[in-house]
């Protein structure tokens, strides 16, 4: 027997019970999507009350209260962790990795030093692909000694090289 889909919910209209909501559940750590899907808003209804003028559907005001909600629930969390770090240093140290960069538990690469990282990353592999080319060549030519497999190592790296700078054979 199959079972029974509920129908779905009709989406929220705005009314001044609905804002108290939205703002307590924002005071209280709630993300706006979160409301949003707790109190079933759409997405477009928000961005109208938020951004729109009332005559075409907008809440005066009502941005202003999301964003002092939100104030007020960021300070709340910071009140917890700061009292939470006089008993426990952890929680001092967790708010520190995620608010100053010097003490993130990873820290953001520059441009250079990513492209750095990249640059060897591609000689890497083009060394790899080189060597395996050289032991292709060695078996199709059956046996080489060690000194010719470094012979046709060299090659191919001189090959390479001279097709990455752009240099003709």
């Amino acid at each position: 027997m199959a079972s029974k889909s509920k129908p779905p919910k009709a989406r929220a209209r705005w009314s001044p019970e609905l804002s108290d909501k939205v703002i307590e559940m924002l005071s209280n750590g709630y993300t706006q999507k979160m409301v949003r899907d707790e109190l079933n808003i759409g997405y477009e209804a928000w961005k109208t009350w938020m951004y729109k003028p009332r005559e075409k559907g907008g809440r005066p005001g009502f941005k202003a209260l999301v964003t002092e909600a939100k104030h007020c629930s960021q300070q709340k969390m910071l009140d917890l962790v700061q009292y939470h770090a006089e008993k426990d240093w952890r929680a001092a140290a967790w708010y520190l990795e995620r608010t100053s960069s010097e003490f993130k538990l990873r820290t953001f690469r520059s441009q250079e030093a990513q492209a750095l990282i990249d640059k060897v990353a591609v000689e890497k592999a083009e060394a790899e692909r080189d060597l395996v080319l050289a032991k292709t060549t060695a078996l199709q030519k059956n046996l080489l000694t060690p000194e010719e497999l470094l012979d046709l190592l060299k090659d191919a790296r001189q090959i390479n090289t001279s097709h990455s700078h752009g240099v003709p054979n």
